[in-house]
């Protein structure tokens, strides 16, 4: 296939490069330019990778951004692709393709074209024509040989100077071998050199700063002794204090902030981020249509088991799987033997699933798919020595969901409910928190849920890396729901971050002092309560708990 032909087959997927007002009819586009919500993330990933493309005859890169389903990867590239545009990249010189798209699909299959062969011609002509080029490869993992065909552009220095490759892809089970044959084969624009990212789900900031302006200018306006509360390092150093003995301008700092922005933040956290969680697409229905369209739960779901096909899995037993045993709430522990549901087997009759059988499925939900966090087990020795969490098969896992729509997607959706699931899931959400504490795990298990998720993202937020330094608290009791860490080079030693999550109406200040002497005793730290609306200090002898509002809290996440 010459040239021309594979520019033809391309240009419905490449509007832009026969339209100058094309994102003006890209509804998805429209739909976030007219919300007005942005990502942070797009303006780090312009900065870090198209401006330094632009600015440098020698800079070139290949960056892999993986992303749950539905989370706004695909816009997100169109975004960027504006943003290069606008920055004066030609709008010709870009292509975008998506290994999604069942035309290119049947082509590459038919024999057609290869995908190296069409990346070659497209590179070397852009490079002639513009000196520069940038290529979007949306969810490569559709199509096994992404990774080798960019190794072999690279090493035939086809990808080299004035060029950067972004390749999106959605889920990570497929990367490892991805990894390996990349290495040393991403480039450095600007001195950034990491090249795989994780596009997580906002963050409950982002989220709020976007629709709470009185927040928003709390947060833009606001110090924390001399310290920007936007820049990275006073949100850091603001948790580096509450987990200090005796630290009280911490504790004085976050009540201004309750006084300020207190229950607006608690707020827009029970009321809208327990249902859109950070899905862009949801964030901007709420925003614009003061609800949750059912098809932003349900795509979710549907994709999630159709795909697990891919990964050797049974749908119909990922199914029963997620109803019977994995959404019995948004924070829960079980052990692997918990999930040997009793499965059809091909061969006849009904089995039980065996326990690598299990792992398998958990793997693709924790690892894979990244809708699950597994809080292992942590112990001091750990994380003084920065050793990677592992876990025994014999003992319980703590699982969490990353994001408060996963959850609804997969909890109500697999209990067959697809229609007004936001109306639904607020009416149980609001009859869990008005209940008695023994029946309020939907609404309690969110709160933990949430906060969990934010503070598992800490290391990354210091590192600029995804990195697995966090867990569960656990010696000889549970002492904290989520541990997180991270090396403080100015301080040569790590700071330790303990959380424990609790929504009780009144705070059982006596259960927090046996934690919170584990915490001394153990980790050399204050530990963290987050609470629904309470603050306090507590403490007896060596032991101190913080007792702070979530939302708060999840401001500087």
């Amino acid at each position: 296939m010459d040239l021309e032909k594979i520019r033809d087959m391309l240009e419905d997927l490449n509007p832009w490069w026969n339209d100058q007002k094309w994102y003006e009819k890209d509804l998805e586009v429209v739909q976030v330019l007219n919300s007005g919500i942005e990502r942070w993330i797009r303006y780090s990933f312009r900065d870090r990778w198209i401006r330094p493309l632009l600015r440098s005859d020698n800079a070139w890169g290949v960056r892999v951004i993986r992303g749950p389903r539905r989370i706004g990867k695909t816009t997100l590239m169109k975004l960027l692709i504006k943003d290069a545009i606008e920055m004066g990249l030609d709008p010709r010189s870009i292509v975008y393709i998506s290994l999604d798209n069942v035309d290119l699909k049947e082509a590459i299959e038919r024999g057609d074209i290869s995908l190296r062969r069409m990346l070659r011609k497209l590179i070397i002509s852009n490079l002639r024509a513009h000196g520069k080029t940038l290529v979007v490869i949306d969810e490569a993992t559709f199509y096994d040989k992404w990774a080798l065909t960019i190794k072999n552009l690279v090493d035939e220095h086809v990808i080299a100077p004035g060029v950067l490759v972004l390749v999106t892809g959605s889920y990570s089970l497929e990367l490892s071998q991805a990894k390996r044959e990349l290495e040393g084969r991403m480039g450095i624009l600007d001195g950034d050199d990491v090249g795989q990212r994780f596009l997580y789900p906002m963050r409950f900031v982002e989220f709020i700063e976007n629709v709470a302006q009185e927040v928003n200018d709390f947060l833009k306006n606001g110090e924390f002794y001399g310290g920007k509360l936007t820049r990275i390092s006073t949100r850091l150093r603001i948790f580096e204090e509450l987990t200090t003995f005796g630290n009280e301008r911490v504790f004085r700092f976050f009540e201004q902030a309750y006084d300020e922005i207190g229950r607006l933040a608690i707020g827009h956290l029970e009321e809208a981020y327990f249902y859109t969680g950070g899905f862009p697409k949801a964030i901007y229905s709420y925003v614009t249509e003061n609800r949750v369209p059912d098809e932003n739960y349900v795509s979710f779901y549907e994709l999630l088991i159709q795909d697990a096909g891919r990964f050797g899995l049974s749908p119909q037993v990922l199914k029963e799987l997620i109803k019977q045993k994995l959404t019995l709430c948004a924070s829960f522990e079980t052990p692997l033997s918990n999930l040997q549901i009793p499965v059809r087997r091909s061969s006849g009759g009904i089995k039980n699933l065996r326990i690598e059988e299990a792992e398998r499925y958990l793997h693709y939900l924790v690892e894979g798919s990244r809708v699950l966090l597994c809080l292992k087990s942590l112990s001091q020795a750990q994380v003084n020595n920065a050793r990677p969490i592992t876990h025994s098969v014999a003992k319980p896992l703590k699982l969490t969901y990353l994001d408060p729509l996963m959850f609804h997607s997969l909890y109500w959706v697999s209990r067959g409910v697809k229609t007004g699931i936001y109306q639904v899931a607020k009416k149980a959400i609001r009859e869990s928190m008005l209940s008695s504490n023994e029946n309020r795990c939907l609404f309690s298990s969110l709160y933990e849920s949430v906060v969990c998720s934010h503070v598992v993202r800490i290391p990354m937020l210091k590192y600029g890396v995804y990195v697995e330094n966090y867990g569960r608290g656990i010696n000889s009791k549970e002492y904290a729901d989520c541990v997180a860490w991270y090396f403080d080079r100015g301080a040569s030693r790590y700071r330790i971050v303990p959380v424990e999550v609790t929504t009780a109406r009144d705070i059982d200040e006596e259960k927090m002092i046996e934690k919170a002497k584990l915490t001394s005793n153990y980790l050399n730290s204050r530990l963290i309560v987050a609470s629904r609306d309470k603050m306090m200090v507590i403490s007896k002898g060596n032991a101190e708990a913080i007792v702070i509002p979530a939302a708060l809290l999840l401001l500087f996440i």
